[in-house]
């Protein structure tokens, strides 16, 4: 059988509305970048308007350790994202036979055309 050859313009997987099940939504990171701010202003203020240096420390070490968070979900959120990416497109590939998942609406080149 010979194949089409039709050149087709690549559609980027992600532009088009698809939902990768992104399993965090953005009002998680709203939260916790409020909490980081709202700990790194307590911290400023604890030393440098009340003199508290204890409660510096604590509300500096709160700062930090929302800030790994904050950082580590980005980071997590980015490779489950690239992941699901990954399995979409090799899956395309495989049930229709193409070596980039490449797909257009109407005309050649699609795996329903004749």
């Amino acid at each position: 059988m010979k194949q089409n050859q039709v050149q087709q313009k690549e559609i980027r997987l992600g532009t088009h509305g698809e939902h990768y099940g992104s399993w965090m939504s953005n009002p998680v990171f709203y939260v916790i970048g409020a909490l980081l701010a709202l700990s790194v202003v307590l911290a400023v203020l604890s030393f440098a308007v009340f003199h508290i240096a204890a409660l510096g420390v604590l509300f500096s070490v709160a700062a930090a350790a929302l800030l790994a968070l904050l950082v580590w979900i980005t980071w997590i959120r980015k490779q489950y994202v690239c992941l699901v990416k990954s399995r979409f497109q090799k899956r395309a590939r495989l049930s229709f036979g193409f070596r980039r998942a490449s797909f257009s609406v109407f005309g050649a080149g699609t795996p329903l055309a004749s």
